[in-house]
Parts: C-alpha cells; structure tokens; sequence
C-alpha cells in the first residue's frame, strides 16, 4: 500500500472496507434494476464476486481501490470550484449588492482622511476571570 500513493500522501481504506462498500452499492443497483432481469443479474453477480473478494482476497482489491480514491480525488477538484462559485455567486453577491443599495459600510472603508481602522472602545474591558 505504501507504493499506491501520490503527492499528497492521501492515505487508502481498507481494501475490505472498499469491497463491501462497493457489494453494498451493486446489491442496491440489482434490486433497484430488479424488472429488467439481465441487469439486475449482471449487478447481483458483481455484488456476489466483489463479496467474495472482500472476504478471501481482499488485497486483490488495492488497485481499484486505488484507482477510485483517485477519481474522488479528480471529481474533488473540479466540483469544490464549481460549488464555491455558486456559492460565492448566490449568496455571497446578492448580500453585498443588497449592503450597496442600502448605503451600508459595515468596514466603515469609505470615510476619508482616517489614519486608522480601529474603532474606539466606549466600555470598559471587564475581567476574563468569571466570563460565564
């Protein structure tokens, strides 16, 4: 297992984990296609090898295993920048634009002539001994 890593050093499942996880998926997928008989045979039969692989041989399993952490890692990479988008352009925008039409400085980056930031406390800082 050492030898199947990349260079960010992701750390493969168990390979019997791998080979039930994927019994369990193609168990589903032939019940769920279970009225057309040829497929939910073909799942059933991989659902049934896949078992016992998991449970005799799982090393046998490394590579696919390999191989899917690889495709997850692939997907990781094209969908967290899509996500973000959308994220970033529903909800993050319509706020700012909603803050522009209401004339709202939450910064306070629009007053002139400042040469700090910082805003004045009008309290008194109390002691962190008794914050509860």
């Amino acid at each position: 297992m050492e030898e199947l890593k990349n260079k960010n050093n992701f750390k493969l499942p168990s390979n019997k984990t791998f080979g039930f996880f994927f019994t369990f998926v193609f168990l589903i997928l032939g019940i769920y296609f279970v009225d057309k008989k040829i497929l939910s045979y073909v799942f059933f039969g991989i659902s049934i090898f896949l078992l016992l692989i998991s449970l005799f041989s799982s090393k046998n399993l490394k590579i696919l295993n390999f191989l899917w952490m690889k495709f997850g890692l692939f997907l990781g990479s094209i969908i967290s920048p899509i996500i973000m988008g959308i994220i970033y352009y529903l909800l993050i925008t319509p706020i700012s634009m909603i803050m522009r039409v209401f004339g709202l400085d939450s910064l306070n980056l629009r007053k002139k002539n400042k040469k700090t930031y910082w805003i004045k406390r009008s309290s008194k800082i109390n002691s962190m001994k008794q914050l509860y």
